[in-house]
């Protein structure tokens, strides 16, 4: 079979009949066939139901998809182990998961009408109208069988959801994946 030399995936992710402990905003979805050797990881599409607009932003974070080249830069913060705490810069307060935060794939504005009135919507994002979200990997990430999806409010507390979220991704990969099967 002759292969091209780059395959491209997309991958549609949901919360549907998510259960317990897992919810909405922090569940784990499994890929059927595994992809290897991604290289380059982008989000298409977002829709996300918050039960409250208390940030102006939802921080996406997955750890299957961490790279060094996404990351957050913030004003200075105490951060927090086991009762020690360590500050950067000039502390002004503390955040909890701030590495989950600087480490997220994806910063996603909620709509400013239904946030500046306080209104409950849906956050739709989707990458022709936005910003492009993507990470490069210049180590492959060797195989993806899941994408485990956490969604942060800016100050590191979970966001809960009011409804299902819905995500499709774009993968793509530098060997054959498909047609090794």
């Amino acid at each position: 079979m002759n292969c091209p030399v780059r395959e491209v995936y997309t991958v549609h992710v949901n919360s549907e009949n998510v259960t317990s402990p897992y919810s909405q905003g922090n569940f784990v979805a499994y890929i059927d066939i595994p992809l290897r050797n991604v290289v380059k990881a982008e989000l298409i599409m977002a829709s996300v139901a918050p039960s409250a607009n208390t940030a102006a932003v939802v921080h996406v974070y997955i750890p299957e998809l961490v790279s060094k080249f996404n990351q957050r830069a913030g004003v200075a913060t105490a951060i927090g182990v086991s009762g020690i705490n360590s500050t950067i810069g000039v502390s002004t307060g503390s955040q909890s998961n701030v590495g989950l935060i600087n480490n997220s794939f994806a910063t996603l504005p909620l709509d400013s009408a239904s946030y500046l009135n306080a209104g409950v919507g849906r956050l739709i994002y989707n990458k022709m109208t936005n910003f492009p979200t993507d990470a490069t990997y210049i180590e492959p990430i060797r195989q993806l069988s899941q994408l485990t999806i956490q969604l942060y409010n800016p100050n590191g507390n979970p966001t809960s959801c009011g409804g299902n979220s819905f995500f499709t991704f774009r993968f793509e990969c530098a060997k054959d994946n498909v047609c090794l099967y």
